[in-house]
């Protein structure tokens, strides 16, 4: 089962003990319902389009292996809405500036050069950090 997200809203200033979002969940390609969080402690809610869907994605995260073995959906979800926001601040970002990463760097930070990513900034990046580059957004 292929799980994602999409149209994803964080709300930043209604997030207390939990993140507050609103996303849309696919399963497989489709849409298959919406999720959110008010952001104030509690579980995800979810609203599915078909029964079917829903008992088969419940099934599926039960198998999952999770840092937690209870609301394994919301875990998953969770790090999918993360990602996905993650994914967008890069895209935006790497429109003017290349975003990289060091060896012993944190995984969830980005170092930036003030121009997009090219072969001029390449060929700067190899002779100043070489082989300490583990990551450049955006390049394979």
């Amino acid at each position: 089962m292929k799980v994602s997200v999409k149209a994803v809203k964080i709300h930043d200033g209604l997030s207390e003990e939990t993140m507050c979002f609103e996303a849309t969940l696919y399963i497989d390609g489709k849409k298959a319902a919406s999720a959110s969080n008010r952001g104030q402690g509690g579980c995800n809610e979810y609203h599915f389009i078909d029964a079917k869907v829903e008992k088969a994605f419940y099934s599926w995260t039960e198998k999952q292996e999770m840092e937690f073995d209870f609301e394994k959906e919301d875990q998953i979800v969770s790090k999918l809405v993360i990602a996905f926001d993650e994914d967008r601040w890069c895209k935006r970002k790497s429109k003017t500036k290349t975003l990289f990463r060091l060896k012993g760097d944190a995984a969830d930070g980005w170092r930036t050069l003030s121009a997009p990513y090219c072969d001029r900034v390449k060929a700067f990046m190899d002779k100043k950090y070489g082989d300490t580059i583990t990551t450049i957004y955006g390049v394979c």
